[in-house]
């Protein structure tokens, strides 16, 4: 190992480290998970994983004489002894190479979308930025990729199947707030939402934040300290429900697709998806010129695509209800006098989401060249109030 050749300069190999060592060797593989961050044993002859107990541990070398203290051991786990072992890169370096066809086009061909080609392209680059995740601690995948559709369509089973058999374990489909979902995005390959439909808008802004997250430093349970855990895992999520955003500032971290019918169940019979893995691995590592991550030009089109899946706010609504754009200084206001002259209308408006829902409907900003501040050019569509004032 690696470690070994850095840490082991030492000539003298006969500390009490080097005894457990030799000991526990006899009978014992044991090594550090670094994706489930746990601790791991193989009986050293047959390689059969057993249960890992270090109590036991301990019990077995007062037998043979060794008289080691729990923090002793604890040191002896922590060190270059131990091997760290990544199941998910042993997972991607273990796949057989690819054999050039269209896997990820075949999977998502079970799928019958609002635009399937589309849904085949974003499908392969959330796969491939699902790898580079896993391999680059800068490179996270900052999209989620989501099925809207009716109930009983599949839509999870399907999301949840990208998940390899032997990578379960790293295969989470709730996500919370706090330390615990936090550590999380360090701990599994995919997280799969499975309940949009129940969440709030403080709930999904909150998610927004973690799928920007590259990096967490928590301190783990049992740890004395701060641990610095970079993120490993890709989001997918499904939803029943059509309007499930809520962000005025943008949407871009949601990838939008409707089911339009039952998913077409046989790829759980047919399709390897060890296949689909094994083509999002070479493009990773083959295909250095690939875009995995959204154009300027895709960026728009997604926006676009999420409108009908925006919850409209009092604020976006009444602007377009009330203003329309203008080039003329005369029709020159600030949210805040926005807010004012909606009053009336009897509804609690905030000006930053007035600000939100100009900017977001293309209304001239300028600044004001006699009052020194910034506003918007908006004509008002009712002559002296609101109040009344019909949209025809």
């Amino acid at each position: 190992m690696e470690e070994i050749s850095v840490y082991d300069v030492s000539s003298r190999k006969d500390s009490v480290y080097d005894k457990i060592q030799e000991e526990l060797s006899k009978y014992f593989k044991i090594k550090f998970n670094e994706i489930a961050l746990e601790y791991e044993i193989f009986d050293a002859n047959s390689a059969c994983k057993i249960d890992f107990n270090e109590s036991s541990l301990l019990i077995h070398l007062h037998r043979e004489k060794l008289n080691v203290s729990p923090q002793v051991f604890k040191t002896y786990l922590k060190s270059h002894f131990v091997e760290r072992i990544n199941p998910l890169i042993e997972y991607f370096k273990s796949l057989p190479p690819w054999n050039g066809k269209d896997h990820v086009k075949r999977y998502a061909g079970y799928v019958n979308t609002d635009d399937n080609e589309l849904f085949r392209l974003h499908l392969l680059k959330w796969a491939v930025r699902a790898v580079k995740t896993v391999f680059l601690k800068e490179a996270i995948n900052k999209h989620v990729l989501v099925l809207e559709g009716g109930q009983s369509f599949g839509k999870s089973y399907f999301l949840n199947f990208l998940c390899p058999t032997q990578l379960e374990k790293y295969l989470y489909t709730h996500l919370g707030i706090g330390r615990d979902e936090r550590i999380k995005l360090a701990k599994s390959l995919i997280i799969n939402i499975e309940e949009l439909d129940v969440m709030g808008k403080y709930d999904i802004n909150a998610i927004k934040a973690l799928i920007s997250q590259v990096s967490i430093n928590e301190r783990l349970p049992y740890a004395d300290k701060s641990t610095l855990l970079y993120r490993t895992c890709s989001f997918l999520a499904s939803t029943n429900r059509a309007e499930f955003l809520c962000d005025d500032t943008g949407s871009v971290r949601w990838i939008i697709f409707s089911v339009i019918e039952k998913i077409d169940f046989s790829y759980s019979k047919e399709f390897n998806i060890d296949d689909f893995w094994s083509q999002a691995y070479h493009i990773f590592k083959y295909q250095k010129d690939f875009k995995s991550d959204l154009t300027q030009e895709e960026i728009k089109v997604n926006e676009l695509r999420n409108e009908r899946f925006t919850i409209q706010s009092v604020e976006n609504e009444f602007v377009l209800k009330y203003y329309s754009t203008s080039d003329n200084l005369s029709d020159f206001r600030t949210p805040s006098e926005i807010v004012t002259e909606l009053q009336v209308m009897g509804h609690k408006l905030i000006a930053q989401k007035v600000g939100s829902a100009l900017k977001k409907h293309n209304f001239t900003r300028i600044k004001h060249a006699k009052r020194q501040v910034y506003g918007y050019l908006a004509k008002p569509k009712f002559r002296d109030s609101p109040w009344g004032f019909t949209d025809s």
